[in-house]
């Protein structure tokens, strides 16, 4: 999924510790960048981690300045929900978000202010007219799933897509194409499908 990069962190770093004390000065680099290049930008996007050492967070873009803080946000574009153990996974660059998004795809390693500045710019336009969850999940080995909400927080999955770990690890090297796993069933797709085109730019 290439909605948004994060910095790796060094090993060892709590959910806690990597959006209140290690990430806002990691994205301290990025304001002077946005002031001078996107001032106008508004962005949100909000984290919410369950189980044992979760906790919520969002990333907050507003006036040139990019901070975070703890709690979500109701005018966040975005809102992934997932388990704290899957999302200290992600942010390691250990597992992928989403198919369509290479492993290692979520830690973005050294921060590049130009390229986050130009990823908040595709994705504030893209989003405008994008409302809905779209729920993924891999069955068959260890449990992972996340819901990722674009606009108000939803009750229920928009749409839903469901795939086995095999098989999504296949398809992240590359062993097995994308389309023909949605051919022959090896990926389950139900809801409503318009609104998984609509994300087509974002997601791939």
């Amino acid at each position: 999924m290439a909605l948004f990069q994060l910095p790796t962190p060094p090993e060892g770093l709590s959910l806690k510790e990597y959006f209140e004390n290690w990430l806002p000065g990691q994205l301290g680099e990025i304001s002077p960048v946005l002031k001078e290049n996107a001032p106008d930008i508004k962005f949100g996007i909000s984290f919410k981690a369950e189980g044992e050492e979760g906790g919520e967070w969002t990333i907050l873009v507003k006036e040139g300045e990019i901070k975070t803080e703890p709690g979500l946000s109701e005018g966040a574009n975005l809102c992934i929900v997932l388990p704290a153990k899957g999302l200290q996974e992600v942010i390691m660059g250990r597992r992928p978000l989403f198919m369509g998004m290479r492993r290692g795809g979520a830690g973005a390693g050294e921060i590049k202010p130009e390229k986050m500045v130009k990823q908040f710019k595709k994705m504030t336009e893209t989003l405008k007219e994008i409302q809905g969850m779209v729920e993924f999940k891999l069955t068959g080995g260890e449990e992972f799933w996340a819901r990722i909400n674009f606009g108000p927080l939803q009750e229920e999955p928009t749409v839903s897509i469901s795939i086995s770990e095999s098989d999504f690890q296949a398809m992240q090297k590359g062993e097995l194409d994308p389309q023909t796993a949605f051919m022959s069933g090896k990926v389950q797709i139900s809801g409503d499908l318009s609104f998984l085109f609509k994300l087509a730019p974002l997601m791939m």
